[in-house]
């Protein structure tokens, strides 16, 4: 769990979070021709990261592997888009979607020869949405992975869970939280920033806590707790 708390820290580093409250650099991301359908649910902090800060945010987040090499090919901005498209079609708490048999012709198919298989599919509306934010090479390599994961020999069906995209917005509170405590911002005060930045609040034992394991994790302090053991 230390290390885990150091890995948050890092992630805001260049945001200037001071006693103040959080000092973001706000970047301007230019809405996709389609009209940007998931912008509207970004929160404040997710704007004002840039690409390298959400992949130190992605390298302390404890997804599935196989949707973390997805996230690795595709590239972090991509991957949120994604994972917010899939969001769209959740229904229920859990999302599972099927992943249909992926023969030897479709791995040797030319991209032209795949994107036009593809055109003439009638695709599921989970497998639309990486259509629809993807390039024909992306597609075939999220297919693969997704497909090893969930072939089975002697399944009939095969599907894989989506994990919640609430995961990233707890995730990306809980760096803020941290590195705020860590600039030295009132635990009282904690909480509003949160709101205002992510959308999300903490309970104030939660909030203490999280102070507790930072002061913990301070070399000064514990150098002086060993003094006084020594004592």
């Amino acid at each position: 769990m230390r290390s885990l708390i150091s890995k948050y820290l890092d992630v805001l580093k260049d945001h200037q979070v001071t006693a103040h409250g959080v000092g973001a650099r706000h970047r301007d991301l230019p809405s996709p021709i389609e009209g940007g359908r998931y912008l509207n649910n970004y929160t404040k902090l997710e704007l004002s990261l840039s690409e390298r800060e959400l992949e130190k945010a992605f390298s302390c987040l404890s997804l599935p592997s196989h949707w973390t090499e997805i996230q690795n090919h595709i590239g972090t901005l991509k991957f949120l888009e994604l994972w917010r498209g899939l969001e769209e079609v959740r229904t229920g708490h859990r999302l599972r979607i099927q992943v249909c048999k992926l023969k030897d012709k479709h791995l040797q198919m030319t991209t032209d020869e795949f994107e036009l298989w593809l055109d003439s599919k009638r695709l599921s509306k989970a497998w639309f949405e990486v259509y629809y934010l993807t390039s024909p090479e992306q597609y075939r390599f999220i297919w693969k992975t997704l497909y090893d994961v969930a072939f089975y020999p002697g399944r009939g069906t095969l599907r894989v869970y989506v994990p919640l995209l609430n995961t990233w917005n707890t995730h990306l509170k809980h760096i803020l939280m941290f590195s705020l405590l860590n600039a030295g911002v009132p635990k009282h005060k904690v909480s509003q920033h949160l709101l205002f930045w992510t959308g999300q609040t903490a309970s104030q034992s939660r909030i203490n806590l999280a102070s507790k394991m930072i002061t913990d994790l301070n070399p000064s302090n514990q150098n002086q707790k060993s003094g006084e053991m020594a004592l």
